[in-house]
């Protein structure tokens, strides 16, 4: 007599219940994020649930993104060469205005050249992941920001994370680091995770 093995499918609810617990650990370690949708009213202001708020949380410090000036030629560029460059820019993305604001960015730091980036997440990610390689050593500050951390671990790096604004913890890593490597310090001016400056 033979016997067939039978393989059952798990419930459709059991194949998932992983996300619910991780759900429900992220909330009870109060790592739990959502969406806040805000309408901007001008340069600094938004409007939260009827409520006109000043924005401290964005990145446009200045207010640029309203200004008149740059308003105006977003809408004389964007007539022109619509609303997105159609493709990466090592295929067919960068346009001769691109280039340009790079050779005049670059002239005016004083450089020999500049790339822009579309974020900062992406400057951060792109440049750290294209400095370092698994031969490099990172020392960064605790608190730097998750941009920061994603292009290091891109690299495989070695990084070594020292107390938050510790000058003395650095200056110890520093001497137990190995020289023969190439060793990069990461941090930050305005620490975006809690807004402090160094």
């Amino acid at each position: 007599m033979t016997h067939a093995m039978i393989q059952t499918e798990p419930c459709q609810s059991d194949k998932f219940s992983f996300i619910d617990r991780a759900l429900a650990e992220r909330q009870q370690a109060q790592r739990w994020r959502s969406l806040h949708p805000v309408t901007p009213v001008d340069a600094v202001h938004v409007l939260k649930n009827h409520q006109t708020l000043l924005n401290f949380s964005a990145n446009d410090y200045l207010g640029l993104s309203k200004h008149p000036a740059l308003v105006e030629a977003a809408q004389h560029y964007t007539v022109r060469y619509g609303t997105g460059s159609t493709a990466s820019r090592l295929v067919a993305g960068t346009y001769d205005i691109h280039q340009q604001l790079e050779e005049q960015l670059a002239i005016a730091c004083g450089r020999e050249a500049a790339l822009i980036f579309n974020s900062g997440f992406q400057a951060n990610f792109s440049i750290l992941g294209s400095l370092l390689n698994s031969q490099s050593w990172v020392l960064c500050d605790r608190q730097v920001h998750n941009s920061l951390l994603q292009g290091i671990l891109a690299s495989q790096a070695r990084f070594i994370r020292y107390a938050h604004n510790d000058l003395n913890h650095l200056e110890k890593l520093l001497r137990q680091a190995d020289p023969s490597r190439r060793i990069v310090i990461v941090t930050e001016t305005v620490f975006s995770m809690d807004g402090r400056s160094q």
